[in-house]
């Protein structure tokens, strides 16, 4: 999971430097695998002047530019005609290295005339949203410095080894959550606005099938919405967590489900035959063409979403070609569920596609982040796309999940730590993970919905360690009681009567065991086969 500083710092007040960070989270129980800087990864994006400026009479709407980068002098054709001139510094991607919208730049000869690296706008190199304007620097940049350097812009992102029972941490709140939970660091928690829930009576009908493979279902009706591309800072945190921005509101699903953990679907409204959603389990051989560009052949096992006529996606991996968002799209329906971890995982693993959503429900979401991801959705589809019309919000939630309690014996933390911690103490630290009674002689905790992963005491025990410190806990030597019983008899006739048939000149041997031959007619051999042929006694 990579967790840009910058956006994690939205949700929390940070007191550390990113390495800082890191040893707090390493020391509490979750690997940071590396500390990056996306911006590296791009290759040479550098500050190069222009020396000469030529428009060669063969080449339509192209000048060719001879420039430096302090060690050697090369050419470069760009369409910016009108911007370019002599002595100009600007921002170049030499050959093999990446624009920020994912463009490999390469070595490129038109007619006679050859371009050695690509000169970049603020959007190709990942700082602005001017796409037609080249990005000008300083007269004094050095030369051959990488242009972030330059401009004192830096990204570092955390990735984090998520184990498979803390699906709580696939969020950048999540792992706020989290740092707040080791650190005290003050949490900030998103304030949605709760005229978001009104809306228009919704048109269409919902209806769930397969209660085993689907908990909770909502959603809301979306019209008049105008497709077209994301702001940029959106487009950049997608990037910067490994993923590419398509439109705004694709890429606002994918936003929420990285800020929230909340995996949500947008379908096309227009194309849901009789305005009808079901979500049901699929037909034997039942096929959908889905937004990879495959066909896959469903089966009984596999949770879909429909409507009257037509499969439209498989649900909590991935949709269909036939309702998906197209620059054609005025009018969707978004889908926010909480699906079977079960199912989703074996239907995942049986067509081999893993994807962002179908990776956090079978980690176990938030059942009660459902309706939050929805609302927060809906804020940022009113902000960027433009919508005319919102519909209430519809909730289908049949069975709400209980958390089961967990009873905490004093004596068992005693006992599993090995020193006596603060019933005070212990009892902030578990406030932290649910809602805590206290006794005379422990504690009785009921885990907030999105730790699922607590189910016995032994888990609350090591949420009180970590919490408290690893190195805070003094070293003991373990204590146990040893019990000595006499030898068997028996084993001691034994022994001594081996001892007496080997001083006599005996060797000890072990035979293979004693078989019925009635059990050799299970292997079904030939009659003439060695092996029938056994010694009888």
């Amino acid at each position: 999971m990579k967790i840009p500083i910058s956006w994690l710092s939205e949700f929390i007040e940070l007191k550390g430097s990113p390495e800082e960070i890191a040893e707090i989270f390493t020391m509490g129980g979750v690997e940071v695998e590396n500390i990056e800087t996306p911006y590296k990864n791009l290759g040479e994006l550098i500050a190069v002047k222009i020396l000469e400026v030529y428009e060669p009479e063969d080449l339509k709407d192209l000048v060719l530019c001879k420039v430096t980068d302090g060690k050697e002098i090369f050419t470069v054709l760009t369409t910016a005609k009108d911007q370019v001139k002599p002595n100009l510094m600007v921002g170049l991607a030499k050959p093999e290295s990446f624009t920020f919208g994912f463009e490999k730049v390469e070595t490129k000869s038109i007619k006679n005339y050859k371009s050695y690296g690509m000169f970049l706008s603020p959007y190709e190199a990942g700082i602005g949203e001017e796409r037609e304007k080249l990005l000008i620097l300083p007269e004094n940049s050095p030369l051959g410095e990488s242009i972030y350097k330059i401009l004192g812009i830096s990204e570092v992102v955390l990735d984090l080894a998520i184990t498979p029972n803390r699906g709580d941490l696939l969020s950048i709140f999540g792992v706020a959550r989290e740092l707040n939970l080791l650190t005290s660091w003050e949490l900030k928690l998103p304030n949605l606005d709760e005229s978001l829930r009104l809306g228009e009576e919704f048109l269409g009908k919902i209806e769930i099938l397969d209660t085993d493979g689907c908990f909770r279902y909502a959603g809301r009706f979306i019209g008049k919405v105008k497709i077209k591309e994301s702001p940029f800072y959106i487009q950049k945190r997608l990037w910067l967590c490994g993923l590419r921005p398509i439109n705004n509101i694709v890429d606002i699903t994918n936003y929420v489900l990285l800020e929230l953990g909340q995996p949500l679907h947008a379908f096309d409204w227009d194309k849901i035959e009789d305005k009808t959603i079901i979500i049901r389990s699929s037909y034997p051989k039942e096929k959908l063409f889905m937004l990879d560009g495959i066909e896959r052949e469903l089966t009984e096992e596999d949770l879909v979403i429909a409507d009257t006529k037509k499969t439209m996606a498989l649900a909590g991996i991935m949709g269909g070609e036939n309702s998906g968002i197209s620059e054609k799209t005025e009018n969707i329906f978004l889908e926010s569920a909480w699906f079977n971890p079960k199912r989703i995982r074996r239907s995942s693993q049986k067509h081999k596609l893993i994807t962002e959503s179908s990776y956090r429900f079978e980690r176990n979401i938030d059942p009660e982040g459902v309706i939050w991801g929805l609302l927060r959705a809906s804020e940022l589809i009113l902000k960027w796309a433009d919508p005319e019309i919102f519909s209430e919000i519809i909730d289908i939630y049949p069975k709400p999940f209980v958390s089961s309690g967990i009873s905490l014996l004093n004596q068992k933390v005693v006992k599993y730590l090995g020193f006596q911690i603060d019933s005070l103490e212990a009892e902030r630290i578990l406030n932290k993970v649910g809602e805590v009674q206290k006794s005379d002689y422990g504690f009785h905790v009921i885990p907030f919905s999105y730790r699922q992963d607590l189910k016995i005491p032994e888990d609350l025990i090591e949420e009180i360690a970590r919490i408290y410190g690893y190195e805070k806990i003094p070293s003991t030597f373990p204590k146990s009681i040893l019990y000595c019983k006499s030898p068997s008899q028996k084993l001691e006739f034994e022994k001594n009567l081996k001892n007496i048939l080997k001083s006599f000149g005996f060797s000890e041997v072990i035979t293979y065991s004693f078989i019925d031959p009635k059990s050799l007619e299970k292997l079904n051999l030939r009659k003439d086969d060695k092996r029938l042929k056994f010694i009888e006694l």
